[in-house]
Formats: C-alpha cells, structure tokens, sequence
C-alpha cells in the first residue's frame, strides 16, 4: 500500500516519509485522539531483542549491507538511527516498547510472545471472539539466517549495544540479557498489562 490510508494507518506517509502500519503507540494516539485511542483493546507481538533485530536486517539484507557493510555494522549505526526523527516516527529499529507504552505506563491490554505464538494470542483470539486459526501472511522471504546460533551473529560490542538500546524490551517482556537464551523466561510478563 503507496497510497495513505489515515483512517486504517496504513501506506506510506510523504509528509513525514514513513510507513503509517509502523507507527508507534505516540503517532497512533495524535492520530485517533485520546478519546478513540483510549476505548481501543490494545495488544501486541514482542520478539526477543537480539533475535528481533537479525530478523530486521536479513529481511533487507541487501539494503542493510548497501547502508551498513554488514551486520555489525547495522548494529553500530543503530544508536544514530534511532535518534532520527523520522525513525522515532515508527520503525522497525525502535525498541518495543516504543508501541507498547507511553510515557513509560504500558498502554496494552495484553502482550503476547512470538515465541510462544499461537498460544500467547489465546487471549487475544477469546477477547474478540475469533475462532480462526492464525496464519502467516508475512513469510520470511531471505536467507535462513536462524540456521546458526543467534549468539554467532553478535560480538561483544553489539551485545553491549543492543542491551543498552534496547534494556526496556528485555525488562518489561521477561528476555533474558543472555543472547544464548531466546525464549522469554518462564516467570515473565505477558497477559494483561494494561491498568
């Protein structure tokens, strides 16, 4: 979708050169108002922070390594990345929470884990009464990175980068600071978080 779509938040945004489906939880509520945003059931996708960003540079591998040189180096520029404007807008480089909580109180009523899919939407699926199974409409479609161990990917000073960019998600979804270890820890939270 090129063309945007104000009402469903979808399309490409050439005012403010992004993509309208990646808007953080901020953007979402200037958009609706505080009102429609606040009536919203709100809920979301979290993604282990180390595993989460191999996913977004190998979905553009080609772009990334243009921009970048190589993996490390994506990591390295992040840092940069995330301060620009346009990025803060909505991105798949923001940290997760960027879209989960607003001025640090979590806005959703239930946060769910890929690695736990389909079973940690199943309170998701019972709130809106959806009795479907869950598909995949956004399949991987680049090289299978997820092959070798996610730890081989990072060196000891992209582990210190995206531990400190990204200390929000690993605390507020129960990852593990440990990149050997990628399933959210068995004591984390994860159903409703909203008050």
């Amino acid at each position: 979708i090129n063309k945007p779509d104000f009402e469903q938040m979808l399309g490409w945004d050439p005012d403010r050169f992004f993509y309208l489906q990646h808007a953080t939880a901020r953007v979402h509520r200037e958009q609706v108002g505080d009102d429609v945003f606040n009536r919203y059931y709100m809920f979301s996708i979290v993604r282990n922070p180390f595993v989460r960003l191999l996913s977004v540079y190998f979905y553009m591998q080609e772009d990334h390594d243009r921009d970048f040189g190589d993996f490390a180096g994506f990591i390295a520029a992040l840092p940069d990345l995330l301060e620009r404007p346009r990025i803060q807008l909505g991105a798949h480089y923001l940290p997760q929470t960027a879209y989960t909580h607003l001025d640090g109180e979590a806005i959703c009523d239930h946060v769910a884990h890929f690695e736990r899919l389909p079973d940690s939407l199943d309170p998701v699926l019972d709130q809106l009464g959806i009795t479907a199974p869950l598909r995949n409409d956004n399949p991987y479609r680049s090289s299978d990175w997820s092959a070798q161990p996610v730890e081989s990917y990072y060196s000891e000073r992209s582990l210190d980068t995206v531990l400190e960019l990204y200390d929000g998600d690993f605390e507020q979804f129960g990852y593990s600071r440990d990149v050997r270890h990628s399933a959210p820890l068995a004591s984390s939270p994860g159903s409703s978080v909203r008050s």
